[in-house]
Formats: C-alpha cells, sequence, structure tokens
C-alpha cells in the first residue's frame, strides 16, 4: 500500500513539476522581448553653429542683398573659396534618438542613440558682391553617439 502511495505522488509531483517548468519558459517567452521606441528631437550638437537654419535663404534677396550683409548676419563662413564668389555654412542637428530596452528572463539592458543631419548653406555671388543664388545641403542620418 505504500508503494502504491508513493509511485503516485512522485507522478504528481513530476506533473506538477513539468507544468511549472513548462509554465516558466513559456512566461519568459512571453516577458522576453526588444522594445524600440523613436524620440522625435531637434537640437545642434555641442560643436554645431547655431545661428544658421535652413530657412536663413528666404531673406536672401537675388542681386540686393550683398555679401557684407551675410556676414553680418551669419557671421564668418565656415568655407570660402579662393575667388571670394562663393561661401558655405555648416551646421549638424540631432534629428532622432532610439531609445531601446531588451528584457530576457532575469536579465535585460537599455540603450540609447542619436542620429544626426548635416546641413551646408551654399550661398554664391557675383563679382560685385550681390547674392545670386543659394542652397542647402542636408545629408542622410548619420549614427552619432550611443548611450
Amino acid at each position: 500500500m505504500n508503494l502504491m502511495s508513493t509511485t503516485t505522488f512522485s507522478k504528481r509531483n513530476w506533473f506538477c513539476w513539468s507544468w511549472a517548468g513548462a509554465s516558466a519558459v513559456l512566461a519568459s517567452c512571453l516577458v522576453s522581448g526588444c522594445v524600440i521606441v523613436p524620440v522625435p528631437v531637434n537640437h545642434h550638437t555641442a560643436a554645431s553653429r547655431t545661428n544658421v537654419q535652413t530657412d536663413d535663404i528666404l531673406w536672401l534677396v537675388p542681386g540686393q542683398t550683398t555679401r557684407e550683409e551675410v556676414l553680418l548676419r551669419l557671421g564668418e563662413p565656415d568655407a570660402v573659396t579662393e575667388d571670394d564668389l562663393s561661401m558655405s555654412y555648416r551646421w549638424e542637428k540631432i534629428r532622432l534618438g532610439l531609445f531601446a530596452a531588451v528584457f530576457a528572463g532575469y536579465g535585460g539592458g537599455s540603450g540609447y542613440s542619436e542620429y544626426a543631419r548635416d546641413y551646408t548653406l551654399d550661398l554664391h555671388f557675383d563679382p560685385c558682391g550681390k547674392f545670386e543664388r543659394g542652397e542647402v545641403k542636408k545629408s542622410k542620418l548619420t549614427l552619432k553617439r550611443t548611450l
């Protein structure tokens, strides 16, 4: 009689432990995962020029705005051609942040990455120093830093 109850108990014990183990694996699979949250941001990087924006080309009037007016408003350019007929202003802005979190059983981790875009304002002048044309160029998003 004791032998039968011991056998029944061990089968029941095995069944309970199997069920508990399967539940733990299932819960671990359901809870494990990765979450990526895009965070829209729009600020200059620390080393970037901050006084130039993409809409700065709007106040420039071809044939009327002078090189001196541009220098007074935007400051010293980042690049100038040898003939002084073209100048460029460059700046960089953080445009996107990504927050990522990984959950795996009892462990996990998280991180934050920032993606930036480089901008260039190219201005062209005639030999008399009057503004002729300008354009804003922007690069693709590139990874700048990971925290």
